[in-house]
């Protein structure tokens, strides 16, 4: 293997032309390959702080059917707390509300200038659910929820930007969500949350005390009691449980919809199914479902992603492949009288085959190692909108969020395997076809091939 490295660096040199549109056609379809599998690896896999991603489900709309008409709304509080907090398989339940958008305004001490931040309201059991590394106090309480307390949690950057050096717990903040200010007091600061985490991205997060207000006696559950704004996240106890915390809400379900409607109250079928997915699924339906934004009971399937993914490796993949074979193919062409002679002496075509895959593999290395480095430049400079790519709706981040990439988003070992096996298949893909060709020709057709 030595001697055939030491022969493929010398071709290397001789045939420039060649080895440089090689190296770039290999370079230019792993970036793209590696762009894809990062942003999906930060999209689905456990980072900071969403940590239970592998085992978790998320929920956020209720498809409702009723005489007349059909609807699909983000499922509230009341819901939540009646019938999804009590469910005997989940390991974890946690409920989130203003997913995404909402923002909040603080006076600061420096200036007359209020300070805007990104802010959602969750209940205790998020901080179980997102493993927050907390610099200085701790969560809420449930205590405090009950109590209907006014305390907050805020992140690092936050707390330097309103109080400088000083200690933040225990301080006081106003905060005014446009109509109104109130007082809440800092009982935690936690590391800084990415961006690229948007369900638990948040610059600070308030209590949600209607998750824990004592339910109205309506005996059962009322039409408007199942629409809110709250996106629950349900943590399995392991991977192979998931299914049975999924039985377990459609019973729930199930007896919803078979139990009599409330006083006064139409009949209604209540479903979840299309959207209680585990975190990878329903990650890949947001992004690749076209059907999804206007399809009220629409469900996961793998014909919708896959009518879009396989063109796109096609492309990534198969085309420069197709490409560079007709590279080597005319190459070996070109040197069919060598290897007609190099069988004169002996040489076997598995030895011949050796070397050429030698020859191609240290092409498609030197390529892989530019087009690695070239994806994470892209993923750098690009963080502001490489993530939204594949997205229906390309929203880009909002302007002052906090974006950032954790060291095991991008330097993880998923990222260098898929890196060493699209090389290894880029090299055997593009050489083997055209050199297995090559070497079956006849040893006098190849000696006198360029007679």
């Amino acid at each position: 293997m030595k001697t055939y490295f030491r022969q493929a660096w010398s071709l290397v040199r001789q045939q420039r032309l060649f080895s440089t549109v090689y190296v770039i056609g290999t370079g230019l379809a792993l970036t793209a390959t590696m762009v894809l599998a990062m942003v999906f690896y930060i999209k689905m896999a456990p980072v900071y702080p969403e940590i239970h991603r592998d085992r978790m489900l998320t929920v956020q709309y209720a498809a409702v059917k009723v005489e007349g008409g059909a609807g699909r709304s983000s499922i509230g509080e009341i819901f939540v707390r009646e019938y999804l907090y009590p469910l005997q398989t989940a390991e974890m339940v946690c409920a989130a509300t203003n997913y995404g958008s909402w923002r909040v305004r603080i006076p600061t001490e420096a200036t007359d200038d209020a300070l805007e931040l990104s802010a959602k309201r969750t209940d205790v059991n998020f901080w179980r659910v997102f493993g927050f590394r907390f610099l200085s106090g701790r969560p809420y309480t449930e205590e405090e929820l009950r109590s209907e307390q006014k305390v907050v949690v805020i992140a690092q950057s936050a707390a330097r930007r309103l109080f400088g050096d000083e200690e933040a717990v225990g301080r006081d903040v106003s905060i005014s969500d446009g109509r109104t200010a109130e007082n809440y007091r800092v009982v935690g600061v936690v590391a800084d949350v990415s961006y690229v985490t948007p369900d638990s991205y948040a610059q600070i997060w308030l209590p949600n005390p209607k998750l824990y207000a004592v339910a109205p006696g309506t005996g059962n559950i009322r039409f408007n009691d199942i629409f809110g704004s709250c996106k629950v996240y349900l943590v399995a106890p392991s991977v192979a449980q998931m299914d049975e915390v999924i039985a377990e809400v459609n019973e729930v379900m199930q007896k919803i919809n078979t139990s009599p409607p409330a006083e006064g109250e139409q009949r209604f079928e209540l479903d979840l199914s299309g959207d209680l997915l585990p975190y990878w699924k329903s990650e890949l339906k947001s992004t690749f479902h076209e059907s999804n934004t206007h399809v009220l009971f629409s469900s996961f399937s793998w014909s919708e992603i896959l009518k879009v993914l396989i063109p796109l490796l096609m492309a990534m993949l198969l085309v420069p492949a197709l490409n560079m074979a007709g590279m080597v193919s005319s190459t070996m062409e070109d040197r069919l009288a060598e290897f007609g002679v190099r069988k004169v002496f002996g040489a076997s075509r598995r030895r011949l085959m050796m070397q050429i895959l030698a020859e191609n593999l240290l092409l498609t290395l030197i390529g892989g190692i530019i087009g690695l480095l070239l994806s994470y430049a892209i993923m750098y400079f690009g963080i502001d909108w490489v993530l939204t790519l594949f997205n229906q709706t390309g929203v880009l981040a909002p302007e002052g969020a906090v974006t950032f990439y954790t060291a095991d988003m991008l330097f993880n070992p998923f990222v260098f395997i898929i890196a060493l096996f699209i090389c290894l298949v880029l090299n055997y893909a593009s050489a083997a076809i055209p050199a297995h060709m090559a070497l079956r020709k006849d040893i006098v057709y190849s000696i006198n091939k360029k007679r």
